[in-house]
């Protein structure tokens, strides 16, 4: 049985990335040996039986300044080695940008070793600066960098040109649900980190603007650096009544299912895994064409001329220019794409939904692409 180690930045069961790989490993542990490496352990933990567990105790925010960042990135980097040494594995998966970049300095195409990278960033923002050039030394020595969507293995291959990608989705455990037909837009739902690059203050602003007699209720789903600004906004123009603010929370599917549409107006994503939760319950998704990812999943292109393209499955605007303010800005004038975001919100109301659209996410339909890889890659 061969051994397989993963790397990554947490083992938090409720983090995007480790979910995902959660659902992937639970499916190996069958025909594998898996082991699981965490550069610091967070609540709540991944729980799955048959899997060993490993973590470096690394705090994984690092205060700024390239000195700090360095020697962080050198004792993860000394911390993979050791476990690599110790565990023994015949493929070393890595995820995210510093883990791979740490985990490919043992990388090397001449060892039996199988060394993968998995990208699930947005390679524009996160493959940047020190970063970039990292990338550019270490990725050329993977066997293979899988990303999860084919914008991210389009805009890594313009990064680093001489390497081996290929794209394969993330996995999701997915349960037959019936169809939904959604005819009116009364209760929003937006689940995400509170910052300026999900654009949430967009989506508050608008539902300002929109009359009180048809105004919808949202729900925010998450925390971050804006919530208090938020927050504060919405007691100061009297939005408590439609807008409510619930934190971070462990099952999200099950509000998502309660909810009439998902909106999340981003500037950047690269395979975000909300919009198949909510599709896989049968909820429509409003979201922006930002090239990576959500494109894919409603699989629809923009129709420039009226700012947005609909589909039963719902809405893909034209997103937030580089110009149009990223921070919390409150003032009473909307902004392009807030007007784009407002007209979709009243013009659009009626989605009938089928789950079947993101079965192609089925971790039964992912799996088989990965053992297909380990095969190729054994082999070589």
């Amino acid at each position: 049985m061969k051994k397989i180690l993963f790397i990554c930045q947490t083992n938090n069961s409720l983090k995007g990335t480790e979910k995902t790989l959660g659902v992937l490993v639970n499916k190996l542990k069958a025909d594998y040996e898996i082991h699981y490496l965490a550069i610091n352990e967070e609540s709540p933990a991944l729980d799955i039986s048959q899997i060993e567990f490993h973590n470096l105790n690394m705090h994984t925010d690092v205060e700024s300044g390239f000195i700090k960042k360095l020697s962080h990135l050198l004792k993860i980097t000394l911390g993979i080695k050791k476990n690599i040494t110790e565990i023994n594995p015949d493929i070393v998966i890595s995820s995210l940008d510093e883990i791979n970049i740490a985990t490919g300095f043992m990388a090397s195409k001449k060892n039996k070793r199988i060394f993968i990278a998995t990208i699930h960033t947005n390679p524009e923002i996160c493959l940047t600066g020190f970063k970039k050039v990292l990338a550019k030394l270490v990725f050329p020595k993977f066997h293979m960098i899988v990303c999860v969507s084919k914008g991210i293995e389009k805009s890594v291959r313009e990064i680093v040109p001489n390497i081996n990608t290929t794209t394969i989705y993330n996995a999701f455990s997915l349960q037959q649900s019936p169809v939904k037909k959604v005819t009116t837009l009364k209760k929003l739902i937006f689940v995400g980190n509170l910052n300026k690059f999900k654009g949430i203050h967009h989506l508050v602003r608008v539902i300002k603007h929109i009359p009180e007699e048809t105004r919808p209720y949202l729900s925010i789903l998450g925390d971050g650096e804006l919530r208090d600004p938020l927050e504060q906004y919405c007691l100061e123009e009297e939005l408590h009544d439609w807008i409510s603010f619930h934190g971070m929370v462990s099952n999200v599917y099950e509000h998502i299912k309660k909810a009439d549409i998902l909106v999340l107006p981003t500037y950047t994503e690269a395979f975000p895994l909300v919009p198949i939760e909510a599709l896989k319950s049968g909820t429509p998704v409003i979201t922006n064409d930002i090239h990576f990812g959500p494109a894919e999943i409603l699989d629809t292109k923009i129709e420039v001329d009226q700012g947005y393209s609909k589909t039963s499955s719902g809405l893909l605007l034209l997103g937030p220019s580089l110009t149009e303010d990223k921070v919390s800005s409150f003032g009473n004038k909307l902004t392009p794409y807030e007007n784009r975001l407002l007209k979709a919100l009243i013009d659009s109301n009626e989605f009938e939904v089928d789950p079947l659209l993101c079965e192609r996410f089925n971790v039964e339909e992912i799996l088989p692409q990965w053992e297909d890889l380990f095969k190729n890659l054994c082999h070589v």
